[in-house]
């Protein structure tokens, strides 16, 4: 089990996490409010729909569908806060163990790897020299090879074997 990279990883991933988790917060709040706002039954609108039982109002609607974006909401938090509980956890075994054998706490942690395109082909029109993300195969983020990837590709290039896009179904991932 390589440890350095499962974690750099899970710090990739949380990092895209904190965007994706706060977009889609956003838009379910969004949801919310254009329920909140739904109008009631009326002459012209009945809003009444069958959905293979009973006939269903505009405002049991509502009432279901606020129901499932609170429910999603509330998961969302608990899953989170689930993986944090997971992580203290782990360290909390591992600071056990490190102290019953006497270890020390105090570790002068590496700087975590980084997204890097230097000295690659065509890194002048596709990189983002701005790039901090942690590499997810070979030296570049998931992002920079697909853009790298597309560069290949628009430039009539084999796709590189160390950091191709993951979604090439073209490629053999160096299984030729």
């Amino acid at each position: 089990m390589n440890i350095g990279r499962t974690i750099d990883a899970l710090i990739g991933h949380l990092e895209f996490l904190r965007h994706e988790l706060d977009t889609a917060e956003t838009i379910l709040l969004d949801q919310r409010r254009r329920i909140d706002t739904w109008t009631t039954d009326t002459a012209d609108n009945p809003g009444r729909v069958t959905g293979g039982g009973e006939p269903t109002s505009t405002i049991e609607r509502a009432v279901l569908a606020r129901t499932a974006i609170d429910t999603q909401l509330r998961s969302h938090r608990e899953e989170l806060h689930a993986a944090e509980l997971t992580v203290r956890n782990l360290r909390n075994d591992c600071q056990r163990t490190m102290r019953h054998e006497g270890a020390a706490f105090e570790l002068e942690l590496p700087a975590p790897p980084r997204c890097d395109a230097a000295g690659r082909d065509g890194a002048i029109e596709w990189a983002d020299p701005t790039c901090t993300n942690v590499p997810s195969r070979g030296p570049l983020c998931d992002r920079c090879s697909k853009r790298e990837y597309r560069w290949r590709t628009r430039h009539d290039l084999p796709p590189r074997r160390d950091g191709v896009f993951a979604g090439d179904l073209n490629d053999t991932g160096g299984r030729d």
